[in-house]
């Protein structure tokens, strides 16, 4: 495969909504939320385990969808997508 066509078609874009975890925190849909420990860090290296990303830590939802952790992940989806996740390239 070439790294310079590979392109991801994000289902969290279009229908998969995001999941709430038993941290508190929101997570870009239910497949990210793993216990495969690898996996889990590429989230936590990306900030989506950030304490003022809980939810009880923000007034909205939006607010945490509109920070910058969330604003990069899904920039990177389209822009860098060999940098994704690998739970986003496989599914």
């Amino acid at each position: 495969m070439n790294i310079n066509n590979f392109m991801l078609n994000p289902k969290c874009h279009k229908w998969k909504g995001a999941a709430y975890i038993s941290t508190g925190h929101l997570l870009p849909c239910c497949w990210c939320d793993t216990i495969h420990p690898k996996a889990k860090q590429q989230f936590v290296d990306l900030g989506f385990f950030y304490e003022d990303l809980k939810l009880e830590n923000n007034d909205t939802i939006e607010d945490i969808l509109m920070s910058d952790v969330w604003i990069n992940f899904h920039r990177m989806l389209y822009e860098r997508p060999e940098d994704a996740p690998y739970v986003c390239k496989k599914n």
